[in-house]
Order: structure tokens, then C-alpha cells, then sequence
């Protein structure tokens, strides 16, 4: 018996293991690459609008102070006036409003005249922080400062600052982990002003890269109650919730803050991840599938090594032991005898008139026949007995640990059962018996071949007295009674 074969289920059990381990292992590894991963993208998408957030934080701060400037100037201004605004002092103005908006990026400053009626339902208050509004060019901030009363007119006189967040917005802020969408909400005193997102998309010719939202805005609320919750009240409050990055920037000189905020960064990380890790994920597959290789031809060589071994050591009809296996195990008995002098027998059977079976019902009822008897052999041994079929109608049984009175109880037996056995072959009911010969070990001189000899000889007896029997050798004598009868 080789090593597959004696190993055979461990063997296979042992490469069932490993195929599962590598699977399981690789897929903590993949679950843990995953979450690595997700929270590393998650991380670099936050870092990236921060950064974001700040750019456009610093541009709108540049456009709050050009407004703060034009206030501060208009103040000056008026300080130095008497009751009213002459029209010279107007073209001045309308002069320095000219070369001023031309010196600026996106910004203008125009004089502008309310009549008596339209001051009285002006609120100038509601432009003391710059208003803002989305316009087809980008993000718009409006305020105006009082110039005074023109003279010999009830008309009012306003100054109006006008700062555009647009030209190259989207080109300014684009930023390489990737994030090109966000949202931006323009408050004063946790009211929103404004509502608005920013797309860095490349845009269609015509289009612009911010677009109004609605102030009622669910998502908007949440997260100024998230913030109010929160009591962060520093210049420059970045966090994460529920999924966004979030971003609170106060501007206090201007009274003014900005909620920024991303999309979900993380909706479903899947399809990305096996994007990035196609090749890892092809080389894992590909070993995968290596191993299932690998435990297909060790499942396939173990059962080809137990099917050669079976088909060298059983006989294919009977399922008993073979010729060449019997006569290796028993050998083996033999040799254990002769090292613990324990007692051995051996049979042969041969079924009575088997060729007439044979005649009468054909070969497949005298393989059924063979069937038969092996059965009733298996039934009758004990375990450690061996049973093999030597021939086309001879058998041969190994006793190790019995000796002939133990043997001859067996055999017996056997005959008992074999002349009680029935088979029922296509209506016809077959009955049989058997012939055997019974001979015993005689000790380290007795060898092999002359044991089955001996025990073919009984066999041989067996039939000539009648058949259905069973013929033992006389016990050999033992050393004192040769010595006596010698003397």
C-alpha cells in the first residue's frame, strides 16, 4: 500500500484546508485592503476640499475687503461733504467709479440715483453685509454706500460695489484627489443668504460652474443645526458628518460665514476598489484558480492510486482480496507467527459443481453465484480473519491466533451457512455447498507453499469423499510425544 493510498483522505482533507485557508485569508486581507482604502480615499477627498474650501474662502475674503475698502471710502467721502452732492462733486466720483472698476479683476463701481419715492422704501441697512446671488458668470456680491442728496434734487445718491466670483472659479479650485462638486451656503447671523453649488466639472460653452439651491433646503438645516449643536466657533471649523466633509468660515469683520460642504464621499467604494486593484484582484484569482488545479489533480491522483490500488488488491467481482494480496497478507501472518509462535490456519474452499451452475443458469448466474458465497463468507469470519478469492471457483481463508480444533468450528460454520444461503435468480432459486480443506502452521519449519499444499491436498479429500464437507490434518505431534515414541 503506498503512501496516497494509506493517506489518501488526508491527504485530501489536508488541500481542501489549505484551498480554504488561502481563501479566508485572502479575504481578511481584501476586506482589511478595503476599509484601508475607503477610509484613505475618504481621507484624501476631505484634505482636498479643505484646501478647496480655503481657496474660495481666500477669494471671497479679497472681494469682502474691496467692498469694505469702497464703504470705508464712500465714508471719507461724505465726511467731507457739505448738505448735498454737487454735480460736480458727482462727475468726480463717476470719474474715480470709472478708472477704479478698471483697475479691478470682476468688480465695478457705478453711482447710481433713487428718486424721493423709491428712497423712502429703501432699506439701505439690508446692504450693510454685501448681498449675495448667483449670476449667469459666476457668484455675485452687491452693496452699496450712501453718497448723500444731490444738490437742488430730493434724489439720493448711492454708491454700487459689485464683485464677481467667476472667471476661471472652476479652474482655480480644481484640485487632484479627484473631488469636483460641493456646495457652499453664504449666512449672516446662521440665516442663509444664499444657497449654491460648485461644479468643477469642465462646463458646456455658455454654462457656468455654480447653480442655485434652495434656501428650504433639508440637508442645509442639518447641518446648521449639526453646527449650532457643535458650539465651534473658531475662524476655521473643518469636520466631518454623516459622510460629507464640512467646512464652517467665518469672515467677523464682515459678520458674514460660509457652510461648505461636499456630496456623500462615499456612496458605494466597491466598483472603485476593484478598479484599483484589478491586477492585485487578477493575480489573486488566477492563484485561486492555480489551487483548485492543484486540489483537482491531488483529489484525481488519490482516487486513481485507490482505484489501482483496489483493482491490484480486491478481486473485481467478489470484492474479496485477490490472489497476490492474499498471499502477501498471509506471509505477513506467517511472519508474525514465527515471531510470537502464536497459531495459524488456513482454507481452501472450492464451490461444489460449480461448472453446472455455470451450465445451467450461465456466467451471469454464476457470477452471482461468486457474489453469494463471498457474502457468506464476510458473514462468517471474525475480524482479523482473511477472506480472499485465489481462483474461479477457489477461495482461501486465513485464521491468524486459531489453531485446528478453533479452525474446524469455523469451518463449520461456514458450511452451515453456505448450505442455507438461497439465491433467487430470475425465478429460480439456486442453492449450494462447498468442499474444504483445513491445514495448520506446524512451526518456523513449515513454510508457505507447503501450507497450501497441504491445505489443497484436505481440499482435494474433501470432494472425494462426497463434497460438502470439511477435512482438517491430523494435529502434528508434539516434541515429547515423538521422543516417546521413539523410545
Amino acid at each position: 500500500m503506498t503512501l496516497v493510498v494509506k493517506y489518501g483522505s488526508t491527504i485530501r482533507r489536508l488541500s481542501s484546508l489549505a484551498l480554504v485557508a488561502f481563501v479566508g485569508a485572502a479575504a481578511v486581507v481584501g476586506v482589511q485592503q478595503y476599509w484601508q482604502q475607503r477610509n484613505s480615499f475618504v481621507e484624501t477627498q476631505t484634505r482636498g476640499l479643505q484646501r478647496q474650501f480655503a481657496a474660495i474662502q481666500s477669494r471671497l475674503h479679497m472681494h469682502l475687503e474691496e467692498h469694505d475698502v469702497q464703504r470705508q471710502m464712500m465714508a471719507l467721502r461724505v465726511s467731507k461733504l457739505p448738505n448735498c452732492v454737487s454735480p460736480q462733486q458727482q462727475a468726480e466720483l463717476q470719474q474715480l467709479q470709472a478708472i477704479r472698476s478698471a483697475g479691478l479683476n470682476d468688480a465695478t463701481v457705478q453711482l447710481q440715483r433713487l428718486s424721493a419715492a423709491q428712497w423712502a422704501t429703501f432699506d439701505l441697512a439690508s446692504f450693510e453685509a454685501p448681498r449675495a446671488s448667483v449670476e449667469p458668470d459666476g457668484l455675485a456680491l452687491t452693496s452699496m454706500q450712501l453718497y448723500g442728496q444731490a444738490c437742488g434734487s430730493d434724489a439720493m445718491l448711492l454708491q454700487v460695489t459689485r464683485t464677481l466670483l467667476g472667471a476661471g472659479l472652476a479652474r482655480a479650485l480644481w484640485d487632484n484627489s479627484g473631488v469636483t462638486e460641493f456646495s457652499l451656503a453664504l449666512l449672516h447671523k446662521q440665516t442663509a443668504l444664499l444657497h449654491a453649488n460648485v461644479n468643477l466639472n469642465p462646463q458646456p460653452e455658455g454654462s457656468t460652474s455654480l447653480s442655485e439651491l434652495p434656501l428650504s433646503d433639508p440637508l442645509l438645516s442639518a447641518l446648521l443645526q449639526t453646527e449650532q449643536a457643535d458650539k465651534q466657533h473658531a475662524p476655521a471649523h473643518f469636520y466631518r458628518t454623516e459622510g460629507r466633509a464640512v467646512a464652517l468660515l467665518q469672515e467677523p469683520g464682515f459678520g458674514l460665514q460660509v457652510l461648505y460642504y461636499s456630496p456623500v464621499l462615499v456612496t458605494d467604494y466597491l466598483p472603485q476598489f476593484l478598479r484599483n486593484n484589478a491586477a492585485n484582484i487578477a493575480w489573486l484569482l488566477s492563484l485561486l484558480a492555480s489551487l483548485l488545479l492543484v486540489r483537482v489533480f491531488i483529489g484525481h491522483l488519490v482516487g486513481v492510486s485507490n482505484e489501482y490500488y483496489r483493482a491490484s488488491t480486491f478481486d473485481f467481482l467478489t470484492g474479496l482480496l485477490n490472489r497476490r494480496a492474499a498471499m502477501s497478507l498471509l506471509a505477513s501472518e506467517l511472519s508474525r507467527a514465527r515471531r510470537s509462535g502464536r497459531t495459524l490456519c488456513v482454507m481452501q474452499l472450492d464451490i461444489d459443481f460449480f461448472k453446472k451452475v455455470n451450465d445451467q443458469y450461465g456466467h451471469d448466474g454464476g457470477d452471482e453465484v461468486l457474489k453469494l458465497f463471498a457474502r457468506v463468507l464476510s458473514g462468517s469470519l471474525r475480524q482479523g480473519d482473511i477472506a480472499a478469492r485465489i481462483g474461479g471457483e477457489e477461495f482461501l481463508l486465513v485464521l491468524p491466533d486459531t489453531d485446528l480444533a478453533a479452525a474446524q468450528i469455523v469451518a463449520e460454520r461456514v458450511l452451515t451457512q453456505v448450505r442455507q444461503a438461497r439465491l433467487d435468480y430470475h425465478g429460480a432459486c439456486i442453492q449450494i455447498t462447498c468442499s474444504l480443506g483445513v491445514a495448520a502452521w506446524r512451526g518456523p519449519q513449515d513454510v508457505l507453499q507447503a501450507l497450501l499444499i497441504r491445505a489443497d491436498e484436505l481440499l482435494y479429500q474433501a470432494k472425494q469423499q462426497g463434497r460438502d464437507r470439511a477435512i482438517a490434518e491430523q494435529p502434528s505431534p508434539s516434541p515429547s510425544q515423538s521422543l516417546a515414541a521413539v523410545a
